[in-house]
């Protein structure tokens, strides 16, 4: 996941900024973190935790094709009494440090044999700053089995149901201590056993996001083939409306001669996603169409899914989403107000 700044996407965006050089600060987040596994581990392994609190380092491993969708990190636990996590890399450690006000979200699949295996349960998701630790259980229901997948989210708020764990008592978090542990964060590790068995049962990791306070936008994958898909998620860390949403790939710039644009080739995503239109960066903002108007921008979705047409060319595409406040682009004039949020990310064909 490549993730770009307001400034690039602006220009991109809104052709007449480019003669204007109106946008200089967005009000936007960026995702702070997050991994989709496409051709590697990514830097995250695996410890296996007895009912004492002691750490045994575990296995990973990469998973081509048994992501959501892609590749995807796999453990194989064993069967030895202890409960396996997936630990993060420090990289996500370091974005936890800024995401206070943010949220997290993970997809999980397993692999067992649903005829002798049984479900325990554990903490599922543990955020550790020094002797003190944010915990959750999202389990049960038992994560479904591979090639399924079910997607968790969470808020660092109260809302969240977070526990707060000092090393001996657990108490329901408060803001205070969410806000502390993730400032001071030093661990993050997200649960990858679920099955009490003889044999190993494997736990499938994938599209692992940490969002920061603002809007951020993140694929699925940062490397695309044709018929693969590309999905779009929107984070709005608080929730956000009402606003117009604009929703665009901008196209690679070699294209534009072929395209008889004059400056970025634009795809328009609209109606919900029921519709494209070819646009160019200089045409007036006012012909751009909505994704959807006057809407909300919620906690987290999945705004759109893209199916990779064989035609398109290689070359990097930039995803992009905008929020006006409703009808604000209807003038062709562009104030110091009008462009509320952005965020965008790329994908690599």
């Amino acid at each position: 996941m490549q993730v770009r700044g307001g400034v690039v996407l602006a220009l991109i965006l809104i052709g007449s900024l480019l003669a204007s050089g109106f946008f200089a600060s967005p009000v936007s987040a960026a995702v702070l973190a997050a991994s989709t596994f496409d051709s590697s581990t990514e830097g995250w392994t695996a410890i296996r935790i007895d009912g004492a609190g002691n750490a045994l380092s575990g296995n990973v491993s990469f998973a081509a094709g048994a992501g959501n969708p892609g590749g995807a990190l796999r453990h194989d636990a064993p069967s030895d009494s202890r409960t396996s996590y997936m630990l993060a890399p420090s990289s996500f450690v370091a974005a936890l440090r800024s995401a206070v006000g943010g949220s997290v979200s993970w997809d999980i699949s397993t692999i067992n044999v649903p005829s002798t295996d049984i479900y325990f349960e554990d903490f599922d998701i543990d955020i550790r700053a020094g002797t003190n630790h944010i915990r959750r259980n999202v389990s049960p229901p038992a994560p479904p089995i591979s090639p399924t997948y079910v997607r968790y989210f969470l808020t660092f708020g109260t809302d969240a149901g977070w526990l707060f764990f000092d090393g001996v008592n657990t108490t329901t978090a408060s803001q205070a201590q969410i806000d502390a542990v993730l400032a001071g964060a030093e661990a993050f590790t997200i649960r990858s056993e679920y099955w009490s068995s003889f044999t190993p049962d494997t736990t499938l990791l994938d599209n692992v996001v940490i969002a920061g306070p603002g809007v951020g936008v993140a694929l699925n994958r940062s490397t695309v083939a044709p018929g693969e898909v590309v999905e779009m998620r929107l984070f709005a860390n608080p929730p956000q409306g009402p606003v117009d949403l604009y929703l665009v790939i901008a196209l690679p710039q070699s294209l534009a001669p072929s395209l008889g644009c004059g400056g970025i080739p634009l795809v328009f995503i609209f109606n919900g996603g029921s519709a494209l239109t070819l646009s160019c960066s200089t045409n007036p903002p006012a012909t751009f169409p909505r994704f959807l108007a006057s809407t909300s921008l919620s906690r987290q979705s999945t705004v759109v899914g893209v199916t990779w047409p064989a035609e398109a060319p290689p070359g990097v595409y930039t995803f992009a989403a905008v929020a006006t406040p409703p009808g604000a682009l209807a003038d062709n004039i562009l104030g110091p107000t009008d462009i509320t949020a952005l965020e965008s990310a790329q994908v690599t064909r």
